[in-house]
């Protein structure tokens, strides 16, 4: 019986140098891709093109979401006829060449291979059919990213080839008598060597398209040519244990530094996913600064510390600073969206891209606009008291010599700056997703947090 092990050796081996001691291995042992398959992605990628490019705000866009989901589902549903005569016609003929193969003893390799293949063929077309009426039934028409479809069909493909070597070639191996079940591990371990490479390739396409990931071009290169596993070997030779200890943690830690060697930001172990477009993604950085710049200027200033402190003590108010008490989050956030308010220029996109930062901060550069000419026309006098209201906020009080006026001034600005300020601590504004490679999870990174802590 042939180990898991000396499985993973032959397979490194059979990576290598191609010409194991069965013939069959070195020749292709997989299935063509089924056409409906092509179509499928053909049409989620049509789909997708036609909604990213249609606008997100003008009354046109709408139509032209529409129209890619209708793109989208109306293909799934030609693709049906396709995808159930490819899997009738790969089961028929699968059904023929079994007969023949099991009348012949299992004696002829290159008939075993020819059935072999119509049935991972006919389970492909199967698991396209099958993917496309769970999306329909979903109600998604449109997957709406490259990824998805990309994924689905290499997988597909991939999947369904291994598991008719597993599948039938035990049986044929048992039926012949030969006693070469050893040699099926390796076919299928060959399926994934001869089209491992294109789908990763193809799939890491997807993910630069859709989240930005940023792989390098020598790494898409090297997948392409073959070479990469060669070169990493090269780079971190004690990775060649593997080989030898096939653990999860010694697969796991061979993962890491393989992301890291194909050119992945941060050999950390997690990169940031790219959801937003440059434009977001510098207003984000512009915001992290007005918060470093607050949290800066509050920390040097006695006055300001003073302010966080219920007893007025500068000392009390940095140590809640610079210990980070969850209420120190709203007066930073208050002084930091004064900095946006006071620059030159306003730096807010007038529209978001990201449709979650739409659906939540959709009017912050009207507002924004409306809080500027409010601050402008506070008077000089005025903005202390509105700079102590934003920093103690519930607990600050008019004195009484400031007119009913001034308080409806100054009152009016703090709600609006308010307002503002909360998308800098909370919500989707100041958060940019993380995956760690390692864990393989995501997570949501506070900038707000990130900007504080820099900022001590």
């Amino acid at each position: 019986m042939t180990t898991a092990n000396e499985v993973l050796s032959l397979g490194i081996s059979l990576l290598f140098f191609p010409t194991v001691g069965d013939e069959y291995l070195s020749q292709d042992v997989a299935h063509i891709e089924p056409l409906s398959s092509r179509i499928f992605t053909g049409v989620s990628y049509a789909g997708t093109a036609i909604s990213r490019s249609a606008s997100e705000t003008a009354w046109h866009g709408r139509v032209g979401r529409v129209f890619a989901d209708v793109l989208a589902g109306s293909g799934y549903l030609l693709n049906y006829f396709v995808a159930t005569a490819e899997a009738v016609g790969a089961l028929a003929s699968g059904l023929l060449l079994n007969v023949l193969h099991i009348a012949t003893a299992c004696r002829f390799e290159c008939l075993q291979k020819h059935t072999v293949k119509a049935a991972g063929y006919c389970l492909n077309a199967l698991g396209i059919l099958a993917t496309q009426i769970a999306f329909v039934c979903s109600g998604i028409f449109n997957p709406g990213n490259y990824t998805v479809p990309c994924a689905v069909r290499h997988v597909l493909h991939l999947l369904t080839a291994v598991v008719s070597q597993f599948a039938l070639g035990g049986l044929f191996m048992a039926i012949s008598g030969e006693g070469k079940g050893e040699y099926i591990p390796l076919r299928a371990l060959r399926v994934l060597i001869e089209n491992g490479q294109e789908a990763i390739s193809s799939i890491v396409s997807a993910l630069q398209s859709d989240f930005g990931i940023p792989f390098s071009d020598l790494f898409t290169q090297a997948l392409a040519s073959g070479q990469v596993i060669q070169q990493f070997l090269q780079r971190y030779p004690g990775h060649q244990s593997v080989m030898q200890d096939a653990s999860w943690d010694n697969l796991q830690n061979a993962f890491t530094d393989f992301v890291a060697f194909s050119g992945l930001n941060g050999e950390a172990g997690e990169f940031v996913l790219q959801t937003y477009n440059p434009q977001e993604k510098a207003y984000q950085q512009q915001l992290k600064q007005y918060v470093k710049t607050a949290f800066s200027t509050i920390n040097g200033d006695e006055t300001l510390a003073s302010y966080l402190s219920e007893s007025g003590s500068a000392e009390e108010g940095r140590e809640a600073l610079t210990g980070f008490y969850a209420e120190m989050y709203c007066p930073v956030a208050h002084y930091a969206e004064l900095l946006e308010l006071e620059a030159a220029q306003i730096t807010c996109l007038e529209q978001f891209a990201n449709h979650k930062l739409q659906e939540s901060h959709a009017s912050r550069y009207a507002n924004i606009a409306a809080a500027r000419e409010l601050l402008a026309a506070l008077p000089a006098e005025e903005k202390p008291l509105l700079i102590k209201k934003l920093l103690q906020v519930g607990s600050f009080t008019f004195p009484d010599s400031v007119s009913e006026e001034a308080e409806g001034r100054i009152t009016t600005l703090f709600h609006k700056i308010g307002a503002l300020a909360a998308g800098l601590y909370q919500g989707k504004l100041m958060t940019e997703e993380v995956i760690n490679i390692r864990s393989m999870e995501v997570s949501a990174r506070n900038l707000f947090q990130q900007a504080c802590q820099e900022a001590v």
